[in-house]
């Protein structure tokens, strides 16, 4: 099986780096596990649609802000667009989308769209009109936990990262975990599930985050104010992550190519891949 990995690190500041550090993780697991994974880092929307073309890859995760009708990439620059007269924002109507682009770069492959709104009517179009096989989404802002100031640093709670009152490898689940979850659908997919058993596997790793949290003793309050706002992001992302087209589908375990080419007082925000309008 083929995977691209389009491995986005700056939208509004750094903070897509803390999904694509993950994914840097993830990537390489499932390369172990035998498959074939192109990762195209920073990519702008002319990288990825050439990789997608030249690649032809099975399963495509990215990371950008969206909105209900379109999808950015590195530097929120727009990659994939169609009209829409408004979108749903928890529940209000909303602008939505007048321009069309790209509607057709992602047919034929499963998608793994990390990014806020898309999997509200970006998803679906694109399943039932545009030839992609599935398509994971969000319905609504998926939320993540950044530290502020110093997201090249705590993406993945690497390098120098330090929040006062916290241990890093508490820190380190609390900005991971939805990432993983998120994931988790890819890996899913490389263990030879179908769409709809990747997918619920992937709902399943955010309940097996949640217990973790949930068993860590806080050594510190500051800890135990992050450990709870990471678990209500967790129950927020995993009730808005939906799954469109052919669910009983499953990836070809060899792809065809293959053989032709060899809070508060604490430094922490809450951020959220939901792609501004505003011009």
């Amino acid at each position: 099986m083929r995977f691209l990995f389009l491995e986005g690190e700056e939208g509004r500041g750094y903070d897509l780096l803390y999904a694509s550090c993950w994914a840097w993780k993830i990537a390489s697991e499932i390369r172990n596990l035998g498959h074939e994974v192109i990762e195209v880092k920073r990519p702008l929307p002319e990288d990825a649609t050439d990789a997608i073309r030249r690649y032809k890859p099975d399963v495509v995760w990215f990371v950008g802000h969206g909105w209900c009708c379109l999808t950015t990439l590195e530097k929120k620059k727009l990659w994939i667009s169609t009209p829409r007269d408004y979108c749903l924002l928890f529940g209000k109507r909303t602008r939505g989308c007048s321009e069309r682009m790209n509607e057709d770069v992602l047919a034929g492959t499963v998608t793994n769209a990390l990014s806020c709104l898309t999997g509200q009517y970006l998803g679906e179009y694109l399943t039932k009109e545009r030839g992609c096989i599935a398509y994971m989404g969000y319905y609504e802002p998926f939320y993540f936990i950044r530290v502020s100031g110093q997201d090249k640093e705590c993406a993945c709670a690497q390098g120098d990262c330090r929040v006062p009152g916290v241990r890093k490898e508490v820190l380190r689940k609390c900005l991971v975990c939805m990432m993983d979850a998120n994931l988790q659908f890819c890996m899913g997919l490389a263990q030879g599930m179908t769409v709809k058993e990747a997918f619920d596997y992937s709902l399943r790793k955010f309940d097996e985050w949640i217990s973790d949290l949930e068993s860590i003793e806080p050594a510190t309050d500051s800890e135990k104010s992050l450990i709870k706002l990471a678990i209500l992001v967790l129950r927020a992302d995993k009730k808005v992550q939906v799954i469109h087209g052919n669910l009983e589908y499953r990836p070809p375990t060899v792809h065809p190519m293959q053989f032709a080419i060899g809070m508060m007082g604490l430094p922490i925000m809450l951020g959220s891949l939901l792609q501004s309008l505003r011009r």
